[in-house]
């Protein structure tokens, strides 16, 4: 557990370098049957069409971009409330946790966070034998701890037993606060004044000095469960179909170029422009062997999934990952 050891090149076993991503009391299982926790295939372009707002002239990456940050993403239809992010968001934080949740479920202790890989460096012993010398550094580990004490309210047998639609119905209240808005005058209300009470004959001046005053100290201006930054759907949902599948052992090749396309393209820069590819994410190429990396097309975002998994461990969620897992 924690950052793997370096053993020399001449102790380095198979099963060393045999690819897995948990561990249970301390053994390696390669293939994890999740059946709570499923990967998410971009939906068809029938359906896309149908949504508000669709415009045949865009990809439909620069569609899916920004819908999630409009005010009807952010508002409950049945509750009247507003969230500070988009539902869209707050869909992948409960992925992220359920996924955490089912993988303790079925008695995950440990998470390999990397892979083992061959090194010229030297462990503090030196018992490699000397600088420049090969040996293999094994798999990074964290325990897999939820801290539950994090989300007081979320129902967390729900989370793992429900999805997200039926969970959202009775926990948006979580997320949501309300939209600024005027009262209605009623009888007992003086119609001169607008309410919080306002003269209407009072200077913009004055009426600003009130709110800095008195009103700014009593907004705390963040929900009690606060997305961090402004995560993109679409980058949170490869993330995590990279580390589900991979979890599941299925094949770089096959999630990057399966039927169904469950890595998409997120902007134009990694748009896969080949005919019949449309909305998938492009794969890495390696130009002068005419290579394509599945490998490391892959990995990028199963390390992006790795983080948001430990981050909603942790009780957060939302921050990108700038310098591999934290």
């Amino acid at each position: 557990m924690g950052i793997g050891k370096i053993v020399p090149k001449n102790k380095v076993k198979k099963t060393h370098q045999d690819p897995y991503w948990v561990e249970i009391g301390g053994s390696p299982v390669q293939k994890v049957t999740l059946k709570k926790s499923r990967e998410v295939a971009l939906e068809p372009l029938s359906r896309t069409m149908r949504r508000k707002g669709y415009r045949s002239d865009i990809e439909r990456d620069e569609f899916r971009a920004d819908r999630h940050k409009g005010l009807s993403a952010r508002s409950g239809k049945e509750t009247g409330g507003i969230s500070q992010s988009g539902i869209q968001i707050y869909r992948h934080w409960f992925q992220f946790l359920k996924l955490a949740l089912e993988l303790e479920d079925l008695g995950v202790t440990n998470l390999v966070t990397r892979q083992g890989f061959w090194t010229t460096r030297t462990d503090i012993s030196g018992s490699v034998g000397g600088a420049g010398s090969v040996g293999y550094h094994l798999k990074d580990t964290i325990p897999l701890k939820i801290r539950k004490e994090k989300y007081g309210g979320w129902d967390l047998d729900k989370v793992l037993s429900d999805p997200f639609n039926k969970w959202w119905k009775s926990h948006s209240y979580l997320f949501e606060g309300y939209p600024t808005t005027f009262l209605d005058p009623k009888d007992n209300l003086d119609p001169d004044f607008l309410y919080v009470r306002i003269d209407r004959t009072s200077k913009l001046e004055d009426v600003r000095d009130f709110v800095t005053r008195e009103v700014q100290s009593k907004i705390t201006g963040k929900p009690r469960f606060a997305v961090t930054g402004y995560p993109r759907p679409d980058v949170l949902q490869n993330r995590y179909n990279a580390l589900v599948m991979s979890m599941k052992d299925i094949p770089n090749s096959e999630i990057c170029y399966g039927d169904k396309i469950y890595l998409r393209a997120t902007d134009k820069r990694n748009r896969d422009m080949t005919k019949g590819m449309e909305g998938r994410l492009k794969v890495s190429e390696n130009k002068k062997k005419g290579k394509l990396l599945y490998s490391s097309t892959v990995s990028k975002q199963r390390n992006g999934g790795l983080y948001h998994l430990q981050d909603v461990m942790k009780g957060r969620f939302g921050e990108v990952p700038t310098k591999g897992i934290k």
